[in-house]
């Protein structure tokens, strides 16, 4: 099942919030996988948790099956190091090394133009991606996940809009506008602020969108792809999440009671606007539509028109702007 077991989240809390140094009040950080673990834990609703600050977080596991995503999955399946190792089973221990081995010889395989590989910057992997003989036993989940491409019954437990109900603790979900996942903060922020367990808590959550790709380091405005931003398209993280839980876990004045309960990075003027949510009230929806020779324009076309093609070849695909991670969006 993808995700920690139900349970593991209100456990780990609660163990916490029993242990001589700590004064009862509890915060979760960081992102990504992470975020799915801390959105996990909010659906328990642990007791002792008093707020979370979700970067970048997965929230409906689903997603994983998109297909740049299982590459960018494999990939990270393939970060263990000799270190982790260690703590390791012996007959896992010689699985993960085997496994390792083999992602290492590909991967000088694929220096070779003639080798039929996977672009080295899409992990290299050969084809198919699953089943992955090499992962069993070291990430059965991988191959787990992959026997399970229709959304069923079984992704239930993972699928966490559903639950966004048990909610009782005040969120910032953080996101970019180049990453992979920000469908994900936005879907989590806009069904905790609808569904969430009281109307105090769906007022508490928040939402910030900047013009990053996927990672902890992206927020300090690093370029994305060829696009340049200004000096306010970066953010203090660390600081941040200092006021947020200063707030929330100390009962400190931050001022974050002041913010605008949405904050988003306007791509193109270097300003961040504050909203009273997300999508923001005054906006309206306006329809382009891509037109023959590859403009986008207003206005619809009143018939058929030419299409347009190009050739494709999945064994020497064109190389993302955005190089490395299939979580970050490439940007022209």
């Amino acid at each position: 099942m993808p995700g920690a077991p139900p349970g593991d989240g209100y456990a780990t809390i609660e163990w916490v919030a029993q242990q001589p140094w700590c004064n009862g009040r509890i915060g979760m950080i960081c992102g990504s996988y992470s975020g799915f673990t801390q959105y996990q834990t909010a659906i328990e609703a642990p007791p002792h948790l008093d707020a979370l600050l979700v970067r970048e977080g997965i929230y409906d596991a689903y997603w994983y099956l998109g297909g740049a995503a299982i590459s960018g999955l494999m990939g990270w399946v393939a970060t263990m190091t000799e270190q982790d190792l260690e703590h390791y089973p012996p007959a896992k221990r010689v699985r993960a090394r085997r496994f390792l081995s083999h992602l290492s010889k590909v991967s000088e395989e694929a220096e070779d133009p003639d080798s039929p590989v996977v672009t080295p910057n899409v992990d290299q992997l050969r084809l198919p991606f699953a089943p992955n003989a090499y992962a069993e036993g070291v990430a059965d989940y991988y191959n787990e996940w992959l026997s399970h491409p229709v959304r069923s019954a079984w992704w239930n437990p993972a699928l966490l809009s559903r639950q966004a109900h048990k909610v009782r603790v005040p969120i910032c979900h953080l996101g970019g506008w180049f990453d992979g996942l920000l469908p994900h903060a936005l879907a989590a922020y806009t069904s905790m602020r609808q569904h969430a367990a009281d109307p105090e808590v769906r007022e508490a959550q928040r939402l910030i969108v900047g013009p990053w790709v996927h990672g902890p380091a992206q927020t300090t405005g690093d370029p994305v792809g060829l696009l340049r931003f200004g000096p306010e398209g970066a953010l203090d993280f660390n600081a941040f999440r200092l006021r947020w839980y200063d707030q929330h876990l100390k009962g400190r004045a931050s001022g974050l009671s002041r913010d605008p309960r949405v904050w988003l990075y306007v791509n193109g003027t270097d300003r961040w606007i504050g909203c009273a949510d997300w999508p923001p009230p005054e906006s309206a929806p306006t329809p382009w539509y891509m037109r023959a020779g590859g403009a986008l324009l207003r206005e619809a076309p009143e018939g058929a028109e030419s299409p347009d093609a190009y050739e494709y070849d999945p064994m020497d695909p064109v190389p993302s702007l955005r190089a490395g991670s299939a979580m970050g969006l490439g940007a022209d």
